[in-house]
């Protein structure tokens, strides 16, 4: 597999690591106003992932869904011989794991792509069961608003992921694609859209269609179909941050994951529930606007990420981990009590559903 096809992954490095967090985001907005996101009540289950070895170390996120579990990707605990060499970081306490359970269809390898759509591993750990989020039992409809946080490095989308220090982040992005990933699973995927004037790498007239990978075949007429693609600039309207939580800006924090959010969650609204639940989790991403080399992993304006379908494995989740799935009749009960309930400013942008089959990308 080409280097160019890195997987968004964790920080690898010959020593410890110091706190590098964030995701990147827009170059107008502070990064307090993604801090300030990241600290809603509804994603208080985020979690950092550590596998260690000897001198080398490997960071992540993850994201508790009760009962002492613990979901992440793959490839983040790629390579550990015992749970006692992944930690759980939360709240600034460490947690030892005690155990380590890989999808059964993932291939035990640290590159990621198209074909590997099980980039998923539960933890087993000791930590607290306060807070935890619940797994989309349905894929997202395209044009939802996703929030995904980050634990990696952070930045502008005009200088990628530049810094080694900050805090926990949050972004919104809106899920432009449903990809096939093979038969074990599909991706959710986002592209970084500048506020102000849009960088549309899903969008055909813009991306440069000679920069792909030759080991994803695939990947171009996946990105780029023959219509025009689903990407910020085709919403003609979206939420703000002030529109989903109180005391948040009145504009769309978007962002994109960045090298160490590997295993972080993407929560998406559930509109039955009011619920924030897991929809994804953070397994690579890549910019096609940019030639080969490192800087198409740097996160800047353009770039693309993937997220595993966590929907595709709710069996394997709830077989692993016995957390019993939520019924359908005590859904809809919930969903008409919190749509009673809510209030929103504006509406969200009309979400469609789209049809994805292994031979045929979602356009």
């Amino acid at each position: 597999m080409a280097r160019r096809m890195l997987p968004r992954l964790s920080v690898l490095a010959i020593f410890a690591l110091g706190g590098v967090k964030g995701v990147t985001i827009r170059h107008d907005v502070p990064s307090s106003s993604y801090e300030a996101m990241a600290a809603q009540t509804p994603f208080g289950s985020f979690v950092e992932v550590t596998y260690s070895s000897g001198l080398l170390q490997r960071s992540g996120g993850g994201v508790m869904i009760g009962d002492g579990w613990v979901l992440t990707a793959a490839h983040v605990t790629w390579g550990s011989q015992s749970a006692g060499s992944v930690a759980i970081a939360y709240d600034g306490i460490d947690y030892a794991a005690s155990q380590i359970v890989h999808h059964p269809d993932w291939i035990s390898s640290p590159s990621v792509g198209l074909s590997q759509g099980s980039d998923l591993a539960l933890i087993r750990f000791s930590g607290p069961s306060t807070f935890s989020s619940s797994i989309a039992q349905n894929a997202p409809l395209i044009g939802s608003v996703g929030i995904t946080l980050g634990s990696g490095r952070s930045g502008t989308g005009y200088t990628g992921s530049s810094d080694d220090a900050g805090t926990i982040l949050a972004a919104m992005n809106l899920i432009d694609r449903v990809l096939p990933g093979g038969a074990s699973g599909s991706f959710l995927v986002t592209d970084f859209d500048n506020g102000s004037s849009f960088f549309n790498s899903l969008n055909q007239p813009t991306a440069p269609t000679i920069h792909y990978d030759d080991g994803f075949p695939g990947l171009q007429n996946a990105l780029i179909p023959d219509s025009t693609s689903l990407s910020l600039a085709a919403f003609p309207t979206t939420p703000s941050a002030a529109d989903l939580f109180d005391g948040l800006p009145d504009t769309f924090l978007e962002g994109t994951t960045a090298a160490g959010d590997s295993g972080g969650p993407l929560y998406v609204l559930n509109p039955l529930t009011g619920e924030w639940e897991v929809a994804g989790i953070t397994s690579w991403g890549t910019n096609p606007l940019l030639e080969d080399g490192l800087d198409r992993q740097n996160s800047i304006y353009g770039d693309v990420a993937f997220y595993t379908d966590v929907a595709q494995h709710s069996d394997w989740i709830q077989s692993t981990t016995q957390i019993p799935e939520v019924s359908s009749s005590l859904l809809t009960l919930l969903g008409m009590i919190a749509f009673a309930a809510r209030i929103r400013n504006r509406p969200f942008p009309a979400a469609t559903r789209q049809a994805t089959s292994p031979d045929q990308p979602t356009d």
